[in-house]
């Protein structure tokens, strides 16, 4: 039934909304030394010089922990060092860890709440949608027939 759940969603929209987004790099270096490092190279890779992956080479290359980087879309409470920093695009400032590791976190884009387009948010729409109709199939049922309880039948269930 895809246009009965287009019409719950289209109800129902404001149930699926993105929150407040942060589409970012997190470079997790060993030292302050590779930190300046890396900062150098993200604004090359910034200016399309150089890819995360080449970094990643570089800076590897003596010690394959020197660096790593974690890419993806953030909300607040999925990372902590994202949940520290300013939200606002460009490099934010060092984190220094209790290790004596760095974070850098260069933001892409801030990515601001809106709702959900159906197709990124389809399995719990019909999940809701079959929800309500069930209720709304068991609502009928039980006002079209009474239901009556054999109290003697079903306590001799019981033994």
């Amino acid at each position: 039934d895809t246009v009965g759940l287009r019409s719950f969603f289209v109800k129902n929209q404001m149930k699926y909304t993105w929150p407040n987004r942060l589409d970012a790099t997190i470079y997790t270096c060993a030292s302050r030394e590779i930190a300046k490092e890396v900062k150098k190279k993200i604004y090359q890779k910034n200016w399309g010089k150089i890819t995360n992956e080449e970094m990643l080479e570089q800076i590897n290359s003596d010690v394959a922990l020197n660096l790593q980087i974690q890419s993806n879309i953030f909300t607040h409470g999925e990372n902590n060092n994202i949940d520290i920093i300013e939200w606002k695009k460009g490099i934010s400032n060092d984190i220094v860890l209790d290790d004596g590791s760095y974070v850098l976190v260069d933001i892409n884009k801030v990515m601001k709440s809106r709702n959900k387009e159906i197709n990124e948010t389809r399995g719990k729409v019909i999940s809701d949608y079959q929800n309500v109709l069930e209720s709304e199939w068991i609502s009928a049922l039980k006002s079209k027939y009474s239901v009556i309880i054999n109290r003697e039948i079903l306590y001799s269930l019981i033994k």
